[in-house]
């Protein structure tokens, strides 16, 4: 099993459990604060001091301004608050916010998915621009990008951090075209996305004489069913095993006419009847899509999938 993090700082045993639930609570009202076990519990939150900075007009660098505006300020005010908080509910106050990070900059892609450009930890650590980017949720630290994949759009990111509005479009395509030329001589094992295979007898009502699926069926599954299909007609069935639940699957969109996707083992793709990748669609899927997410994010316009364009990103 494959993880992907930037690095661990503590790992503790906080307690004996059986056989206990762990809920991820979330409200339409947009609701992320919760009191559980006499405790205030909460996703982070952000603000922006750049308003705030520009306004005081201060010559301080913008982390020592903001770490002396906590220190003077905004910890004092915000125990008053929640002291004033806990009075009105007749109870005693258990609430504190503390300042975790600095960022220079962030792209929130969406609800848990997001980049930070980090310039203070709480630990006391001041980084450098782009000494210490944090990524969250996004296709870079899934398990089920490939190493290419990962590797591409790291370097795409860091660029546009970098850039930001000075950024030009034929810049950004320049780029993608230099990755997909390098892209389209890798194997299928370098560029597929991994995935694990669940309840494929839920999904896969044949796989012998035909395919026959279930409705909704994931399309990890149904790359794992195309392979056994073929593998189960063909002589070389004992020479490479079937893909069942529990297993990896490794999977590509096919450029081929009776399939547009397939499926294997990682480290043990199938040569003799592995159809051929459709390299165009499977750079746009694993690379170009996810990076245009971050784009739109930004305020951007997405790049087309074929990188061919006739107006200006920026």
């Amino acid at each position: 099993m494959e993880f992907y993090f930037d690095d661990i700082e503590s790992c503790e045993c906080i307690g004996e459990f059986e056989d206990d639930y762990v809920y991820d609570i979330e409200v339409d009202d947009g609701t992320h604060t919760f009191i559980a076990n006499d405790m205030l519990v909460h996703n982070s939150t952000y603000i922006t001091f750049g308003p705030v900075i520009e306004s005081c007009d201060t010559k301080m660098k913008p982390i020592d301004f903001i770490l002396k505006l906590r220190e003077l300020k905004l910890d004092g005010y915000l125990k008053e608050k929640y002291q004033e908080y806990a009075k009105k509910f007749n109870t005693n106050n258990l609430q504190n916010l503390e300042l975790e990070k600095i960022s220079r900059s962030a792209i929130m892609v969406a609800k848990k998915k997001y980049i930070l450009d980090l310039a203070w930890k709480d630990s006391g650590i001041s980084y450098l621009p782009q000494e210490k980017i944090k990524y969250v949720g996004i296709e870079l630290v899934q398990g089920s990008t490939s190493k290419f994949a990962r590797k591409a759009l790291k370097e795409l990111i860091k660029t546009v951090l970098d850039k930001q509005k000075s950024m030009q479009y034929a810049d950004v395509v320049k780029k993608l075209k230099e990755y997909k030329k390098n892209f389209m001589l890798q194997n299928p094992d370098d560029i597929g996305i991994t995935k694990s295979i669940g309840d494929y007898e839920k999904y896969v009502l044949e796989d012998k004489k035909e395919i026959r699926l279930a409705e909704k069926c994931p399309i990890n599954i149904r790359s794992a069913a195309v392979y056994n299909h073929i593998l189960l007609n063909n002589k070389l069935k004992t020479k490479y095993n079937l893909l069942k639940t529990g297993d990896k699957v490794k999977y590509y969109y096919a450029k081929d006419d009776t399939t547009d996707i397939f499926g294997f083992l990682p480290s043990n793709f199938p040569y003799e009847f592995g159809p051929a990748v459709d390299y165009d669609l499977q750079f746009e899927k694993t690379i170009v899509d996810p990076f245009n997410r971050i784009l739109v994010a930004m305020g951007y316009s997405e790049i087309p999938g074929n990188l061919l364009y006739a107006r200006p990103l920026f």
